[in-house]
């Protein structure tokens, strides 16, 4: 016998994801927005690491205006780590539907109940159902 969780593994509606874009596209890509070439642009983000992990470790946080701000912080056990909490429009953009613009799997799922996930797979499982709670 089946369980929920494997309906919704198998129905729930989920990003077909597009390559990964890496240091290099992402250079090239602000190049042609900007009058600056791509291997400048490269160097920037290079430093920007540089410049994250050497103000984080001074203590300060670092606010990227339009993007987020990292801070470092510290855990019960002692432990360093740097959080990130993206820039609020930002976040609202990229979180509303309508701003979407990749493929989803099963976006005809949006919204299904519980019970219509176990009704979607016991249809194609019959010889595995999910018994409804």
């Amino acid at each position: 016998m089946a369980k929920l969780i494997t309906a919704l593994n198998a129905y729930r509606p989920r990003i077909d994801y597009a390559p990964t874009i890496d240091t290099e596209t992402l250079s090239e890509y602000v190049s042609r927005r900007t009058s600056l070439n791509a291997g400048t642009i490269r160097l920037i983000l290079y430093e920007l690491h540089d410049a994250i992990a050497f103000f984080a470790s001074e203590g300060a946080p670092i606010n990227l205006e339009r993007v987020g701000i990292f801070r470092p912080r510290i855990r019960a056990d002692g432990s360093f780590r740097i959080g990130f909490r993206l820039y609020a429009p930002l976040r609202k953009s990229i979180n509303s539907i309508d701003y979407f613009k990749g493929r989803l799997i099963h976006p005809r799922n949006i919204g299904l109940s519980k019970e219509e996930y176990i009704a979607l797979w016991n249809a194609d499982h019959p010889d595995d159902l999910i018994e409804a709670a």
